[in-house]
This record gives structure tokens, C-alpha cells and sequence, in this order.
């Protein structure tokens, strides 16, 4: 097996990290839809963010409701693409670390995966998205919403990491 550089392999991951987050991102939408359905989010987080920015962008009006959800739709599965090129990124780079300690790959599982999704949760709803004014702090937020969002992101980390898993991580070898 031949040894590829951070250079080589990042783009790899990232790729593979979005891939994988977009996967995780649609299996926690489906919880998140049980969750609005059962009356504990209201409208959805994702919908908030996007409403907020049209409206401060000041052309929420321009745009139909219909039109607004599927700017909602997209940028949740931009997001969730985004932090799933992050933990690929950085379970490479904490791979790397600890395989100098250790021998054999450093594979994502849920023991990674879960804490990351709820690093994701704690930085988004209990951090920028309150300091920006667009849903109140987890303390103060309408019941069943903290709870629903917070086990929505314990299924995005696992399968996160479940799906990352089961994608070809590494590079052939040159000629392979």
C-alpha cells in the first residue's frame, strides 16, 4: 500500500466526508419530520435559519413559501455536507496522530460520530444560532424542540459515521 501525503488524500475525504454527510443529514430530516409531526419543533430549525437570512437579506417576500422551504432543504443538506467534510477531515488527521501509536486504520464508528453530531448541535443551537437571534437558547426554546434536535443530531453522527465506514477512504496505490 503505498503511503499518499495530506495533500493527496484531504480532497478525498472531504469529498467523501460530504458524501456521507449529505446521507447523514437526510436520515436525521426523517427524525426531524417525525418530530415537527408530533407537534415538539414547530417550524424547523433549518426553515428559521433560512427565513431569518431572506428576510434580513430583504427578499424573503420575493419569494414563496414553497420556494422558501426548498432554500431550506438545500442549505440543511449544505450544512450537513459541510460538517461531514469536517469530521472526515479530522478523523484523517486524528487517524494519522494516533496510527503513529497504534497499528491498523482508524475507522469512523459511532464512538466518534455521535460526539461530533452533538459538537455540531451544541455550536449551532446553543451558539451561533441563538447569538443570532433566530431560535432562543436551548434553556429558553419551546419544549420537545432542545430534546428532538438534540437526539436528530445523535442519529446525524452515527450515521455519519456508519456511512463514512462503509466508503473507500483510502486511495489505491499508484498502478493498483
Amino acid at each position: 500500500m503505498t503511503v499518499r501525503s495530506p495533500a493527496e488524500s484531504i480532497p478525498r475525504s472531504l469529498l467523501l466526508g460530504a458524501s456521507a454527510g449529505v446521507a447523514a443529514t437526510l436520515a436525521m430530516s426523517g427524525l426531524m419530520l417525525m418530530a415537527q409531526r408530533a407537534g415538539l419543533l414547530g417550524r424547523s430549525p433549518p426553515r428559521h435559519i433560512v427565513e431569518r437570512a431572506l428576510a434580513r437579506a430583504h427578499v424573503r417576500r420575493r419569494l414563496s413559501p414553497r420556494h422558501r422551504q426548498g432554500l431550506a432543504a438545500i442549505a440543511h443538506l449544505g450544512f450537513g455536507a459541510s460538517q461531514g467534510a469536517l469530521y472526515a477531515v479530522l478523523h484523517q488527521w486524528l487517524g494519522r496522530r494516533l496510527g503513529r501509536q497504534r497499528p491498523g486504520p482508524i475507522t469512523p464508528t459511532a464512538a466518534t460520530g455521535v460526539p461530533f453530531g452533538l459538537l455540531v448541535w451544541a455550536a449551532s443551537y446553543a451558539g451561533w444560532i441563538p447569538a443570532f437571534g433566530i431560535l432562543p437558547a436551548p434553556s429558553r426554546d419551546r419544549p420537545g424542540r432542545p430534546a428532538s434536535m438534540v437526539l436528530a443530531h445523535v442519529v446525524y453522527g452515527a450515521t455519519l459515521a456508519y456511512t463514512l465506514r462503509k466508503l473507500p477512504l483510502r486511495l489505491p496505490a499508484h498502478g493498483a
